[in-house]
């Protein structure tokens, strides 16, 4: 049952959990488990990357069936994962230290709304989104109705939920084409992405420092909580923004 399941960011760069070596690793442990799927069956595809508005959207696995299309976000973190399906970001904690980074639910979600975007046909598709963690994470206090799950359990998720004759070979085959056609592979391509990515954290970054919120541009005041000082935006309850003072002071 995954109606209590666990969470995972997406954008390693959003809050710097994992560099993206690991991240990389990850995605590779993630697609050689994918190869277990039969070919006459599945087609899959690894590190696609698409139009997305103005900008583009990397995604990390997709897997075309007979009953529609999986979208898999893959995370490589350790320690104990929390989070809720609609939080804006999540948290990490390994001992003592606490790391929050992006709603991984939600950044897959983006991923399918620049699918549905690439042909009109891809609007009637049916889609999967999955958030699966391939490091030694655990996940506790996580809920989400979708799927957050561990490495192992991915292909008997997949296999089960396959139950639909949607699509036939043929057209899961198109699907493919269309989505490898555009595929932005260039190196130029990849690179205007991370660095897209990295100048929307650089400038959080800079916004924190400032003690001006990066959500509604408040201010951020000093406060005291349950576990110490914190800075916390002067917009609340409308904006529940909060920063470690540590992580602040340190940037």
């Amino acid at each position: 049952h995954y109606g209590r399941l666990i969470h995972v960011g997406s954008d390693f760069i959003m809050n710097v959990v994992i560099p993206r070596m690991k991240g990389n690793f990850g995605e590779r442990r993630v697609a050689a488990k994918l190869r277990r799927l039969r070919k006459r069956d599945y087609i899959v595809l690894n590190n696609i990357l698409i139009p997305s508005g103005q900008g583009s959207s990397q995604i990390d696995h997709i897997v075309i069936c007979s009953s529609g299309v999986f979208v898999i976000e893959t995370k490589h973190y350790k320690g104990w994962i929390h989070g809720h399906q609609k939080s804006e970001n999540w948290s990490q904690t390994i001992f003592k230290h606490h790391t929050r980074f992006k709603n991984p639910i939600r950044q897959n979600w983006t991923h399918i709304f620049a699918l549905r975007k690439l042909h009109p046909n891809f609007q009637k598709l049916k889609y999967y989104p999955i958030v699966v963690f391939s490091g030694r994470a655990r996940l506790k206090n996580v809920t989400s109705e979708l799927p957050v799950l561990y490495l192992w359990q991915l292909i008997r998720y997949i296999r089960t939920e396959n139950h639909r004759n949607q699509l036939s070979p043929s057209q899961m085959l198109w699907i493919a084409e269309i989505i490898k056609s555009k595929n932005l592979k260039k190196r130029k391509d990849r690179k205007i992405h991370n660095r897209h990515i990295k100048m929307r954290i650089k400038d959080q970054k800079i916004m924190a420092h400032l003690k001006i919120c990066p959500r509604c541009q408040g201010d951020l005041l000093l406060k005291n909580g349950r576990y110490g000082n914190f800075y916390g935006c002067s917009n609340y309850p409308k904006c529940t923004y909060t920063k470690k003072l540590l992580v602040i002071d340190s940037e």
